[in-house]
């Protein structure tokens, strides 16, 4: 049997092999960064997800957006994927899936 766990975006993350909490970054801070989305492209959550980065980007000023969609809603992103978005932003907002 499979284990999965499901993480609270909004609160302190426990880190089960230390028992110490992970810190979460305030919403506050992503002011001015640049913010990475990552998509997975799913027909279910495209308006969903086109509201979520106007939103972000209305609410945050980010000074840089970069945004890709996964080519295979099935697969997991690349490394190659993953590895260019995070070199080029500060934070990145990941979809379900993605």
């Amino acid at each position: 049997m499979a284990n999965y766990v499901l993480l609270d975006p909004v609160a302190a993350i426990k880190v089960e092999d230390t028992g110490r909490q992970k810190p979460v970054i305030p919403l506050d801070s992503l002011k001015g960064k640049s913010i990475g989305f990552l998509f997975d492209g799913h027909y279910s959550a495209v308006d969903y997800w086109a509201s979520l980065q106007k939103k972000v980007s209305a609410q945050f000023t980010p000074m840089k957006v970069v945004s890709h969609v996964k080519p295979n809603v099935g697969a997991p992103a690349t490394k190659e994927m993953i590895d260019q978005v995070a070199s080029q932003v500060d934070v990145a907002i990941v979809g379900v899936g993605a």
